[in-house]
C-alpha cells in the first residue's frame, strides 16, 4: 500500500517534466529498416506534419514521405500523447541484379506515441505504406515500425504559463 501511495506522489510531483507534443519544431532520426531524417512542425493546435526522408545509405531503398498526423492527449494534457495521420509517400528500391528501380507511390498512413522529455521527442509508430501503381516490380503494402528521437528546436509555450502572464498583467493594470 505504501508503494502505491509513493509510487503516485512521484508521478504528481514530476508529471510536470514530462511533455507531449510540447513544441513547433524539432528534427532528428527516425530508426526502422535503416536510418532516415525526420523533421516535425506544429501548424494548428493538436496537428503536426511530418517529413521523413530516408537515403540508401543502410539499405536498398529510399524513401520520402509526408504525413500530417492529429495528437491526442493522455491522462488530459498535452503531456504525453498518441497521434494518427495519413499523407504520401515515394519509395524507391534497388532490384538486385539489375539497373532498374522499382519505384513506388501512394498512401502513408501513421499511428503512434509520443513523449518529449526537455528538449528530447522520442516517439515509437507503425508506418503502413499502400501503393498507388500496380507494377510487378513493386508491393501493393510496405508495413513499418520506428523510433525517432527528435531534438526540439522551437518549444511551444506552456498555456498554463500563458494564463499566469495574463492573469498576472490583469491585475497589475487593476491595481494602477
Amino acid at each position: 500500500m505504501n508503494k502505491s501511495i509513493l509510487s503516485i506522489l512521484i508521478l504528481l510531483a514530476t508529471i510536470h517534466i514530462v511533455n507531449g507534443q510540447r513544441y513547433n519544431i524539432a528534427a532528428g532520426l527516425k530508426i526502422r529498416d535503416g536510418v532516415a531524417l525526420s523533421g516535425v512542425g506544429r501548424f494548428a493546435d493538436k496537428y503536426t506534419a511530418e517529413l521523413t526522408l530516408k537515403p540508401r545509405v543502410f539499405s536498398d531503398f529510399s524513401l520520402a514521405s509526408l504525413n500530417v498526423k492529429r495528437h491526442w492527449s493522455i491522462l488530459g494534457s498535452k503531456r504525453f500523447n498518441v497521434y494518427g495521420g495519413a499523407g504520401m509517400f515515394f519509395r524507391s528500391e534497388d532490384l538486385v541484379g539489375t539497373t532498374t528501380d522499382a519505384d513506388a507511390t501512394g498512401l502513408s498512413m501513421m499511428v503512434g506515441a509520443e513523449l518529449t522529455l526537455g528538449r528530447i521527442n522520442i516517439s515509437s509508430d507503425y508506418n503502413p505504406l499502400l501503393t498507388f501503381n500496380d507494377t510487378e516490380l513493386t508491393k501493393k503494402y510496405y508495413g513499418y515500425s520506428g523510433i525517432s528521437v527528435r531534438y526540439v528546436l522551437d518549444k511551444r509555450e506552456s498555456s498554463t504559463k500563458k494564463w499566469i502572464d495574463r492573469t498576472r498583467d490583469k491585475l497589475r493594470s487593476k491595481n494602477r
